[in-house]
């Protein structure tokens, strides 16, 4: 988990380097600044991970 966060606060300032992005409603239950999909694929490879032999 500690790494997931490592990576997803790395992947944040790296977009906030690149310039402003298009406006788009985040959801109310996202932290600012990561975005929902990276948290569902990241969650995915986190869960199938631990479930492989």
């Amino acid at each position: 988990m500690t790494a997931f966060l490592h990576v997803a606060a790395s992947l944040t300032a790296a977009a906030a380097t690149r310039g402003p992005a298009p406006a788009r409603p985040t959801p109310r239950r996202a932290p600012a600044g990561l975005d929902p999909e990276v948290v569902r694929v990241w969650s995915r490879m986190v869960l199938a991970h631990a479930h492989s032999p």
